[in-house]
């Protein structure tokens, strides 16, 4: 999981970060593009989605609004990762 934060987080969003930096006509085209815009509008949905899931399954310690801050710094293949190690990290701590 840590390896697929990582790759989700340096590559993708990486990926999009050099797009915004260096070729804006990419990124104004892509919203303009209605399928495009479909599937930014769908990636918004699963955000909130994954937020409440997460939230009610008790998948996280993450507090619902710290997945959707995630999700927006790194993308959903690195918030997903990352809330479901906070949990496994807290589970491996021994009791004092």
């Amino acid at each position: 999981l840590s390896l697929l934060a990582g790759f989700g987080c340096i590559v993708l969003n990486g990926a999009f970060v050099y797009c915004m930096v260096f070729d804006r006509d990419a990124v104004t085209a892509s919203i303009t593009n209605p399928v495009s815009a479909a599937f930014i509008f769908e990636a918004f949905l699963l955000v909130g989605l994954l937020a409440y899931l997460f939230s009610r399954w008790q998948v996280s310690r993450l507090q619902w609004g710290w997945f959707v801050v995630l999700s927006l710094l790194g993308g959903l293949a690195f918030a997903v990762p990352v809330a479901v190690l906070a949990r496994r990290q807290t589970r491996t701590t021994p009791n004092a």
